[in-house]
């Protein structure tokens, strides 16, 4: 099956089923990066260049409290972990629950910021994003370049339950 394919090849074909693996068992989420570790000594000990992708493996989301204020941080095996206060969370949230319809990204941008009176950084609005977008079951999709909310009716609760549930985590 493998034969006449190149490491760099069967590497990609593994991390696509890793990346499948995680979605449908969270909980196998350091394993997997562990694994992707070990290819990528495996395929770079062979000389073959690497292509770093990313797949949100590794990435724990978890809510501090820092100067009275709640925030979400993000943090990746590599990197300073970064971090979003509840305040964008919540206008980010009305953004999309004001409408029916999938948005881009500036116009979710737009929203927040006129709701806010305050520039949102690009990383911070995408990290909000990926974190309600990782929700278990998913209550934001993103298609085709938009962010579409799941069930419109709900989704301000089950935003709400997602922030709690992951700051009741690091309890």
């Amino acid at each position: 099956m493998a034969e006449g394919r190149n490491p760099a090849e069967i590497s990609e074909d593994v991390r696509r089923l890793l990346d499948g693996i995680v979605k449908r068992h969270p909980d196998v989420q350091d394993i997997a990066a562990e694994i992707v570790v070990m290819l990528d000594g495996l395929v770079g000990s062979r000389g073959t260049r690497l292509v770093q992708r990313r797949t949100g493996t590794g990435v724990k989301y978890r809510i501090e409290m820092v100067n009275k204020r709640a925030m979400l941080y993000e943090v990746r095996p590599l990197g300073a972990p970064l971090r979003v206060s509840h305040e964008l969370y919540t206008s980010l949230v009305r953004v999309l629950a004001a409408t029916d319809t999938p948005l881009y990204y500036d116009e979710i941008a737009e929203g927040v910021e006129e709701a806010t009176a305050a520039k949102l950084a690009e990383w911070q609005g995408r990290l909000l994003l990926r974190f309600l977008q990782r929700a278990d079951p998913s209550i934001v999709v993103r298609e085709r370049s938009r962010y579409r909310v799941v069930d419109t009716e709900r989704f301000p609760a089950a935003a709400q339950r997602l922030w709690r549930a992951t700051e009741r985590a690091r309890e």
